[in-house]
């Protein structure tokens, strides 16, 4: 493509591009590339306003990962503190629930909230999604699978003492499909702040899974001896990278410094919009 270059991770060519295209977007849903990589996606200043306002927070929230146990959804901390209600805290739990009702109440403020602190510039995710908007045939929008505006624009943070949890527990992300059985489940991070060493996002070019397969793995997560070499990416701060969730991912560990992103899923179906949610 004429807006694309190449940069070589430790196995693969990834590529690196100057924005969003039909083409790109199209290549990670088709498999045909195990990433995107944006860099400069954020401003310094943009990153620097987020990263301050994390690091006067008080207190963060365990950002767990869902994992089934006989069918039914656990949560299962994998070393990532939050600022948002993410959605898969809600799964196993009915429509109406007080779960969901606290996600649903909380999304939009906390949209609005990541975009009234980057204000006079667009937020990350606002920029995402007019990015997308305007690149896929289709359109991209927030997502509403249930009827109601949900949330995106997850801020996650790994500090350095549990990061090996993450690195140890290959897995994956889906949308369980009794909310929206989609095609394709993407994965956009903008990187605000990086460890000086580690703090690589890993990801497995094999076959994404079905649903069936992610219920059925044991505890959530895939042994690294049965995959092969992973896909290594050392992000870069300010840069935006998208993955396909449906794919084994994992961070590794590092020793000092921290780790920041702001992350959305991006939900593909033919025909439809994009659909962003947390």
């Amino acid at each position: 493509m004429s807006d694309t270059n190449t940069m070589v991770s430790n196995y693969e060519e990834v590529p690196i591009h100057h924005s969003l295209s039909p083409e790109s977007i199209r290549d990670l849903i088709e498999e045909k590339v195990p990433a995107i990589r944006i860099p400069n996606y954020v401003s310094s200043e943009t990153a620097q306003k987020i990263i301050d306002f994390i690091l006067a927070q008080a207190s963060l929230d365990a950002y767990t990962h869902e994992v089934y146990i006989d069918g039914v959804p656990e949560q299962k901390y994998y070393g990532v503190y939050r600022v948002g209600i993410p959605f898969n805290s809600t799964y196993g739990t009915p429509a109406g629930s007080a779960e969901r009702e606290n996600y649903y109440q909380a999304a939009l403020p906390g949209l609005r909230r990541l975009r009234d602190l980057c204000a006079p510039n667009l937020s990350p995710i606002d920029r995402l999604r007019l990015d997308l908007d305007e690149a896929w045939m289709d359109g991209a929008t927030i997502a509403a699978f249930e009827g109601r505006k949900m949330f995106a624009g997850m801020v996650r943070i790994m500090p350095p003492d549990d990061s090996h949890i993450l690195e140890e527990k290959p897995h994956v992300d889906c949308l369980p499909a009794s909310i929206c059985p989609l095609d394709q489940q993407l994965s956009a991070n903008i990187y605000l702040k990086m460890p000086p060493v580690g703090g690589t996002l890993e990801s497995w070019d094999v076959p994404t899974l079905s649903y069936a397969d992610i219920e059925r793995l044991p505890d959530g997560t895939i042994p690294r001896t049965d995959l092969p070499k992973p896909v290594v990416i050392h992000p870069q701060e300010c840069e935006l990278v998208l993955i396909n969730t449906r794919k084994p991912h994992a961070v590794s560990s590092f020793s000092g410094g921290i780790r920041i992103s702001v992350q959305a899923f991006i939900g593909y179906q033919p025909g439809k919009p994009l659909r962003l949610w947390c």
